[in-house]
């Protein structure tokens, strides 16, 4: 074959493979190959069939030989890239498209892919600058848009990034990804009406993508005006949409009735990293009876740290899910014979609730990640306590069986925790009151009581920390946003994100007391405040999200900090405020007092969540 007839039946081949016939379009590459088995184009396209085919390993090996052949060619260096990304070898991908946009620096595509890959390798600054050479190639292009703004999040910058995913919406107005992923910033930035629209417009754009219901769906705890009965129709409105479909995968599984044999307990999250719930799973991982239970970890996450390290070292086994489809996933489950297949995420994330819709376990549990029913018929049952969901209010608005356990639903057993600071009103001569939640659970009810609090106590001050308040810009928007209810500007500081967890925790030797959100309360940031010495003031309200906090104090004997109504509220944190003595006693006892009761007791908790395994276990082994 001459190398005029090579290239006439690569252009053939480029318009059957174009037009989606992959097979005669691989049958006439193998022609030229056979006639010139170096032929670098040739090899390259091959490997690109092979690519879409599934035949990845085959894909590297071609496009190595294209680039062996001529390694000049910036998008053969692109296109495996490409291959390797999907392989998720990421630090291999980034060298090929680096590579590629030395060869060529006008290849939008190379710098997008090579943004990708180094926002997936947590190289988040690198990521930001690569979409911003694909953006200046390709200025109206809404997926490079799309993915700039979400590389501008992770680097704090939540005004621009707001900005990029409405010119990507701009760009491509049924831009179903675009519109729930800037949802999920203007959560961040406290502006739930806008998130909840942005939500509700993604999955009316693209009714199959499950990420945006799971958004709208935790998005609608944030909002004072959304009942409980509304929320749980629309959990069980996606269930019907997204997880009745997929019944037909549903496989009878066995349950081993052999009851000396360990039950297989299987924890499937994205956050088994430096994030709350790896936090909390860690000491109930590290307390798990190994003569009763054998323990599995299927992790999703990404960017692993020294939290993931830890968690390995309290594991059985330990499966990498990140990146697998959720049917491999499920049969992944099937292999190990789980018994109870506990989700840690409910819709919250990039969750895996199309895993358990194919109930690959016989038991199956959300717990912890979420506060409130996944909406699925096939998942059994989650776990809870008393107070959070007091017995025969809650139920109604569950699909799972409520199970309460009788000490705490939760576990706060930390590591390494700064040394506690005097109260700062010992120094300065006034009170400062602190919220370091997360700013959608500061709605106008709660910022509007804060406020009728500082009016109480005249020389206090108010500290808000978040991490959205990064910028100058977004701080501005937030600090207009709490003057308008009612705080006055010269009573408030806000902050931004720390730059290490250790950090964030010493941050609450500026607080002398902190001031719970409602309707949604909580959790994290409550218990970091007990630890390092700073009382805690609750608004207890009717659901799960708005009695995380009464729920914590109870468990620690501080009772009296939570309040049955708004003037309470006010009575409880202006009384605190108005007795020194007791906030340096406090300071100094409130740790220890945490540590000693059931929600620092590991072992306890474990326990308690251990004889509810066994007894759900019972329940299928005596059916």
């Amino acid at each position: 074959m001459s190398a005029t007839s090579a290239e006439q039946a690569i252009e053939l081949a480029l318009r059957h493979h174009r037009a989606g016939d992959l097979a005669r379009a691989e049958a006439i590459y193998r022609q030229v190959l056979a006639a010139q088995p170096d032929h670098p184009d040739a090899l390259s396209l091959l490997g690109a069939v092979a690519h879409q085919v599934g035949r990845h390993d085959d894909a590297v090996a071609l496009m190595r030989r294209a680039i062996a052949a001529r390694g000049d060619v910036a998008t053969f260096h692109n296109n495996l890239g490409g291959v390797l990304m999907a392989l998720g070898r990421m630090d291999d991908a980034i060298k090929c498209l680096q590579r590629a946009v030395e060869l060529n620096s006008s290849l939008t595509e190379s710098w997008r892919n090579l943004g990708d890959a180094l926002l997936d390798r947590g190289r988040f600054d690198e990521s930001v600058a690569a979409f911003e050479r694909a953006h200046r190639l390709e200025p109206h292009r809404p997926d490079i848009l799309n993915n700039l703004a979400h590389a501008l999040y992770t680097t704090g910058r939540t005004a621009a990034s707001i900005e990029h995913f409405r010119k990507a919406i701009e760009a491509h107005s049924q831009f179903a990804e675009a519109f729930t992923n800037l949802g999920n910033v203007l959560l961040e930035t406290g502006d739930v009406a806008g998130a909840i629209e942005a939500h509700r417009s993604a999955a009316t754009l693209k009714p199959d993508m499950l990420q945006a219901r799971s958004n709208l769906l935790y998005a609608m705890h944030f909002d004072p005006s959304a009942d409980a009965r509304t929320v749980f129709q629309e959990h069980v409105a996606t269930a019907q949409a997204h997880f009745e479909p997929l019944a037909a995968e549903i496989r009878s599984i066995a349950i081993n009735r052999d009851s000396n044999r360990r039950i297989r307990v299987g924890y499937v999250s994205q956050d088994f990293r430096d994030h709350p719930v790896g936090r909390f799973m860690r000491p109930l991982l590290r307390a798990h009876d190994r003569a009763k239970f054998e323990v599995h970890v299927f992790s999703d996450v990404l960017i692993e740290d020294e939290l993931t390290a830890a968690a390995k070292q309290n594991a059985d086994a330990w499966h990498n899910i990140a990146g697998m489809r959720d049917a491999d996933v499920a049969e992944l489950v099937r292999r190990q014979r789980i018994d109870i297949l506990v989700d840690l995420a409910g819709h919250t994330g990039v969750n895996r609730l199309l895993v358990f819709a194919r109930k690959p376990a016989p038991v199956q549990v959300t717990y912890l990640g979420y506060p409130d029913t996944t909406g699925m018929a096939v998942m059994d049952y989650r776990i809870t306590d008393d107070i959070a969901d007091p017995p025969g209010v809650t139920e109604q608005f569950h699909t799972e069986q409520l199970v309460r356990l009788p000490n705490g639903f939760l576990c706060y057993a930390p590591d390494d925790l700064p040394d506690l600071a005097p109260p700062p009103s010992h120094s300065k001569g006034f009170i400062i009151f602190g919220s370091f939640n997360n700013l959608a659970k500061v709605s106008p009810a709660a910022a509007e009581l804060w406020a009728r609090i500082l009016a109480a106590n005249p020389i206090a001050r108010l500290l808000i920390k978040a991490q959205a308040l990064g910028e100058e810009a977004t701080r501005d928007i937030v600090r207009a946003r709490l003057i308008e209810q009612g705080i006055p500007a010269d009573r408030l500081d806000v902050r931004g994100r720390t730059k290490s967890h250790r950090e964030h925790l010493s941050a609450y030797g500026e607080v002398d007391i902190a001031l719970d959100t409602f309707p949604y309360n909580g959790t994290t940031t409550t218990c970091e405040a007990l630890a390092m010495g700073v009382p805690v003031v609750t608004l207890a309200g009717s659901m799960h999200a708005g009695r995380m906090g009464a729920s914590l104090l109870a468990r620690i004997g501080a009772a009296e900090w939570i309040a049955a109504s708004p003037d309470d509220y006010v009575r409880i944190a202006t009384e605190l405020a108005n007795d020194a003595s007791k906030l340096i006693d406090r300071r100094t006892t409130l740790r220890d007092q945490l540590l000693r009761s059931p929600l620092g007791n590991a072992r306890l908790i474990t326990a308690d969540l251990e004889l509810a395994y066994l007894q759900m276990i019972a329940k299928v082994r005596s059916a």
